[in-house]
């Protein structure tokens, strides 16, 4: 894993052809290295100045696979990733490589021991895909609203898996919607009468639908109305 890391952290063009045959030849071994040891090569692979000529190299050579006991590695949706957020970190690169479903999430971090704020990430990321069914169909409306739920971390680190799909300018422009605060509290809801319990939940939901619906507006007395009305009063 180090050829590929030092590769992308030091090298141009494509790897020395024999290292890379030696990599070949003793992939094999990557079962005796530790899981922890394995994801911090990978992190920094993952996050070299280099890592979108050496990752799909690294998956070429059967090395993903090894390490991941044949999980799926999606490497164009990873070189979109790149192309659309060349900030972006290890952890959604991560995640635009392979995760797709709660059952990557696991596969991943059994192999790799990640992190426990890297395992959230992920989780977030499969959450998100599993809501978003047609991400092409995605609205402003619904990217903010998820935004609410999820958090703006969770909401990039999705845009970077779905760049490939949605492509640069439109997942771009969806990254870079404001996500507003939260205006309404459960409190809000009690005092104005609403029962203890559940309903409190629901009625937030749905407060919370009508204010999206409304575009978001910022002005108090705007949403007080939209909290009497849910609540009946």
């Amino acid at each position: 894993m180090r050829f590929f890391r030092f590769h992308a952290a030091y090298g141009e063009g494509a790897p020395d052809e024999a290292g890379l045959a030696a990599c070949l030849r003793h992939r094999g071994g990557m079962g005796r290295l530790s899981a922890e040891r394995i994801r911090a090569e990978l992190v920094k692979l993952l996050a070299a100045r280099g890592a979108g000529a050496a990752v799909p190299a690294f998956v070429a050579a059967g090395i993903w696979s090894q390490i991941t006991q044949g999980l799926d590695a999606d490497v164009p949706a990873f070189t979109a990733c790149l192309a659309s957020f060349p900030a972006s970190d290890a952890v959604m690169r991560l995640a635009a490589l392979g995760v797709r479903t709660i059952t990557d999430c696991q596969r991943l971090d059994a192999r790799l021991r990640l992190s426990a704020e890297e395992r959230r990430r992920c989780e977030a990321v499969a959450g998100l895909l599993a809501e978003w069914t047609e991400p092409l169909a995605l609205t402003d409306t619904a990217v903010r609203l998820s935004g609410l739920k999820h958090g703006a971390r969770a909401l990039e680190d999705t845009f970077g898996v779905l760049a490939l799909e949605l492509g640069r300018v439109r997942v771009q422009a969806l990254a870079s919607l404001p996500i507003p605060p939260m205006p309404f509290r459960g409190a809000d809801l009690l005092a104005l009468g609403v029962p203890a319990g559940p309903g409190v939940g629901a009625a937030l939901a749905e407060a919370t639908r009508r204010w999206a619906e409304c575009g978001f507006p910022e002005e108090a007395a705007v949403q007080a109305a939209i909290l009497r009305e849910v609540a009946g009063v």
